[in-house]
């Protein structure tokens, strides 16, 4: 057992990008005929430090790694790997094991989050949020990370409609008013997982901006001001909070964006529109090759802007400014249709400003 956690902290090194940021991809590649054992090793281990390891090193080794992830959620061996890991907190270092198990279970959730296995695995990840679990209460790393298993899992299609079912309003209002009360960290993720399940209920405008969970928690923590400092740094390639090494991938702020527009939550997004139309404009020139990321961000944004212009003509001025907006909005209207439709309203909003100034013009010129 001593040489099997030997080997799983060679694996874990080894696929680490803070370790070996040259070659982590490489080494993730060649580690993944690895998984069967490590799962098996966290399975037949007595040693809770050797289950650790092994958690560790799957978590490495899955980290922005969708074939890795795939290869772990889908194994015979996952679903009872993470049961015997995510036993009730009887004992302290159950804790530290638990968070290697969350820790894995969000690197595979941050790149396939509609993997089956992970469905029986939800309630135990809100139970441990919320303080509803048997034994003793998660700590405070248990906690935030089980909060960002659920926020990969509010930016999948399929896996949102199951978080509302989990998160019924007496569990997020215990969640909410902890949070909120004792503020930190957990905060910013928080209203993140509430903005990205907002549209599951959206309220008239008139009650999206008073009578909400949602919208008091964000008042009191300042989360808008945050998720727009959040992308902004994310277009600068800077980490957020700053120094905090956490990187924001583009599509998934712009997700969150898009789910606030559609939940009624319109008017308080006025100050995203210059960020956002910066992520559209990166497909300005079709000869830049963009990541699939990057060009899933500016689809997402054009959809905000899309909404946020059919609801207020002021959005419009500010998209005008914008020199290669409609440059790229013209090279993705073959494939997105909100590209197609903004274009359509810049190009009716302008038409109808001329004829204005015309009038005013034809106005001046009469002699009385």
């Amino acid at each position: 057992m001593r040489l099997l956690k030997g080997y799983a902290e060679d694996i874990k090194t080894s696929c680490n990008p803070s370790e070996n940021p040259a070659a982590f991809r490489n080494c993730q590649e060649a580690a993944r005929p690895a998984v069967t054992g490590l799962l098996s090793l966290v399975q037949a281990s007595t040693s809770i430090d050797t289950q650790i390891t092994a958690l560790a090193a799957m978590s490495c080794m899955c980290f922005g790694n969708l074939e890795n992830a795939s290869e772990v959620v889908t194994s015979s061996l996952f679903g009872s790997t993470m049961k015997q890991a995510l036993l009730p907190i009887i004992e302290i270092r159950q804790q530290e094991e638990v968070l290697a198990a969350l820790q894995l279970l969000q690197a595979i959730c941050a790149v396939a989050p509609e993997a089956p296995s992970i469905v029986p695995i939800l309630p135990t990840i809100v139970a441990l949020l919320a303080g509803t679990q048997e034994g003793h209460a998660a700590c405070g790393a248990v906690r935030m990370t089980a909060l960002e298993v659920l926020v990969s899992c509010s930016l999948s299609t399929k896996r949102r409609s199951q978080l509302t079912s989990l998160l019924p309003e007496s569990i997020l209002t215990t969640v909410v008013n902890d949070v909120g009360s004792n503020g930190g960290e957990m905060a910013f993720p928080l209203g993140l997982l509430l903005a990205n399940l907002s549209d599951l209920c959206p309220m008239p405008a008139a009650e999206a901006n008073s009578s909400s969970i949602s919208h008091s928690f964000w008042e009191q923590t300042g989360f808008l001001n945050a998720l727009l400092s959040c992308l902004e740094a994310t277009l600068r390639s800077q980490p957020w909070p700053p120094q905090s090494g956490i990187y924001h991938s583009p599509w998934k702020l712009a997700n969150t964006y898009l789910r606030l527009s559609r939940a009624g939550f319109q008017n308080l997004l006025h100050l995203a529109v210059v960020p956002l139309v910066a992520l559209v404009e990166r497909r300005s020139n079709n000869e830049n090759i963009l990541s699939a990321d990057d060009a899933r961000a500016a689809r997402l944004s054009a959809e905000v802007l899309r909404e946020l212009a059919t609801t207020d003509t002021r959005f419009i001025e500010t998209m005008r400014s914008a020199q290669q907006l409609t440059e790229a909005l013209v090279n993705m209207q073959a494939e997105e249709p909100a590209a197609r439709d903004l274009l359509a309203l810049l190009a009716t909003e302008k038409s109808a400003l001329c004829e204005q100034d015309l009038g005013c013009m034809t106005a001046q010129a009469t002699p009385w």
